[in-house]
């Protein structure tokens, strides 16, 4: 599907309210926002999406106990400009995170300078506002340093996010790829995840990506159980190169790429169980909106 001459994203989109009234509920009082983002991701690669071949698992148990959209568009192809989308519900040409016409780049990478401009408001910087604690895991991909080579001035917590847990700064590119089919052996320069401001680990290690960033996600739900949070969980899936745990290798049908949306599966089954643990206020509630964006 195509608008008028424009590539277009066509995403997942799925919605899960949590509260103790299942029926006829009142409106909800602050409740836990928590979005959930998957890199690469389009409307047919899922099972309850009519996938013939990809096996069922939690992002399909999402879709039969929640709301499942099925016209939903992406306000850009490429990471960069939709994620400032995303985050600040403005088309990125308003943004200015679309590159001039003619420039090459559609992204930001690890040796550009700008990300987000500071007077654009995030979604994290509108809910801190109104009293939400804010936390972001995984990819972020608008911007590290404006100044200098290490100001950190675009990082997350520089746009309302209190609390910055492990995150990729760019894209898990081609080049981070330790399986040795795209490249002899990763690019450390390409290849970083940050903890908070400092680097963390360089290059990634993939075996364990996904359940550093579940776990980074968890730590932030845990000590926030008696405030209203938001809470931006973006995984590194589906994006080349393609990863996966070991115990994931060679069990889907769908070769290495569903061994990798198995991972995710099951990943985000584990942190919806622990939403329904930990996560929910008894007067609040929670809203979980999962996106998939596909180029």
């Amino acid at each position: 599907m195509r608008n008028a001459g424009y590539l277009t994203a066509i995403p997942v989109a799925l919605m899960l309210l949590h509260q103790a009234a299942a029926f006829k509920r009142a409106a909800l009082d602050r409740p836990n926002i928590i979005v959930v983002l998957v890199d690469d991701f389009g409307y047919g690669d899922l099972s309850s999406y009519g996938h013939p071949s990809q096996e069922f698992g939690g992002i399909d148990i999402m879709a039969a106990e929640g709301i499942r959209f099925t016209q939903w568009y992406s306000a850009e192809s490429f990471c960069t400009p939709s994620r400032a989308a995303i985050m600040t519900g403005r088309l990125p040409i308003r943004t200015g995170m679309v590159p001039p016409h003619g420039s090459g780049g559609r992204v930001l990478s690890p040796d550009s300078t700008g990300g987000l401009p500071d007077n654009e408001t995030s979604l994290a910087e509108a809910l801190q506002s109104q009293g939400y604690a804010t936390h972001i895991t995984g990819k972020w991909h608008l911007g590290i340093n404006n100044h200098s080579a290490d100001d950190g001035s675009h990082l997350p917590k520089h746009h309302g996010f209190q609390d910055s847990g492990l995150t990729l700064p760019f894209s898990n590119h081609w080049n981070c790829d330790e399986s040795k089919r795209h490249m002899p052996a990763p690019d450390p320069s390409r290849c970083f995840l940050y903890q908070d401001d400092h680097i963390y680990q360089q290059p990634i290690d993939h075996s364990n990506l996904t359940n550093q960033l579940l776990s980074s996600a968890k730590g932030f739900i845990s000590r926030h159980t008696e405030v209203p949070f938001f809470a931006y969980v973006a995984w590194a899936h589906m994006h080349v190169s393609m990863f996966n745990n070991a115990r994931y290798t060679n069990t889907s049908n769908n070769g290495l790429w569903g061994d990798g949306v198995r991972e995710l599966n099951d990943a985000v089954e584990d942190l919806l169980r622990f939403l329904r643990s930990n996560g929910r206020r008894a007067q609040g509630g929670q809203v979980i909106l999962l996106l998939g964006r596909r180029s």
